[in-house]
């Protein structure tokens, strides 16, 4: 073996033990947000008001948990609601729509506000992963306010494709992603609507075939903002009526996948980015 080689293992060796030696974060000192930095507040405050109007439309009860508050409120007890709202537990009030009622039992989600300078790494999301396999939940949401680290992205896709009931849906949205709702932009239809099991299988057998796994829909990728503002899981179908010039309103649908080239359909795709 070259020396060179032996280096490099070495090295690796070396930088495994140090990752293996690091010690997690824990829950209770998530990152927070200095006091002093009113931005970085104010943002967060916009990011929270727009959560509580997303996740509402998903059918969560948000205000219970997060309750109302105006800006100058919220800059005065920041402490008080940054220490309160670190780890926050929402109940579903309204019935599962689409696949995830099928193969998530989601009646809780988890929000973590994990709020800080640094990427999110592997050291803060173990804890988190540790802590919903305890308490039995399905889904989670981490609010940041840069990227995650590429570990943490495997983790995340890990996590995804696990077969229940070790399988954990977790979504991560930065405070610039909800600096305001997504459905509420002018050039945005305004009616986009996640269909039923019972509406989506009516729809998939008016426009494909199911048993030869044909379907003639258009695509819709699972990172389109607008897909990931619903919640909307791969294999769901979106209702979206926009106004037509010609016909008043005008209906289509959307199947939402992570890739249509690796999704084994035989369709003629035309993906929307």
């Amino acid at each position: 073996m070259p020396p060179r080689t032996r280096q490099k293992q070495k090295r690796q060796s070396t930088t495994k033990k140090k990752k293996d030696k690091e010690p997690e974060t824990p829950l209770s000192d998530l990152p927070l947000v200095p006091p002093s930095d009113h931005a970085r507040i104010r943002r967060l405050y916009t990011a929270r008001q727009t959560l509580k109007v997303m996740l509402t439309a998903r059918g969560y009860g948000t205000d219970t948990v997060l309750p109302p508050c105006t800006l100058d409120t919220y800059l005065q007890n920041f402490e008080h609601y940054a220490t309160t709202e670190r780890l926050v537990h929402i109940p579903r009030v309204q019935s599962v729509v689409g696949v995830a009622s099928e193969t998530l039992n989601d009646e809780e989600l988890v929000v973590f506000f994990a709020i800080s300078a640094a990427k999110l790494g592997v050291k803060t999301l173990r804890p988190m992963l540790a802590y919903m396999h305890t308490q039995h939940l399905i889904r989670a949401l981490i609010l940041v306010d840069n990227d995650v680290t590429p570990e943490v992205r495997s983790d995340i896709l890990a996590c995804r494709q696990k077969r229940m009931p070790h399988r954990q849906w977790i979504e991560v949205f930065r405070l610039r992603e909800l600096a305001f709702p997504k459905v509420q932009h002018s050039l945005q239809p305004k009616s986009i609507k996640l269909l039923t099991l019972a509406e989506r299988n009516a729809v998939l057998d008016r426009y494909g075939n199911t048993s030869k796994k044909t379907i003639h829909l258009q695509c819709i990728l699972l990172r389109d903002p607008i897909v990931r503002y619903c919640g909307a899981l791969p294999h769901d179908v979106l209702r979206i009526e926009r106004k037509s010039q010609t016909g008043g309103t005008a209906i289509a649908y959307r199947y939402v996948t992570h890739n249509p080239r690796n999704e084994k359909i035989k369709a003629m795709f035309n993906t929307v980015l």
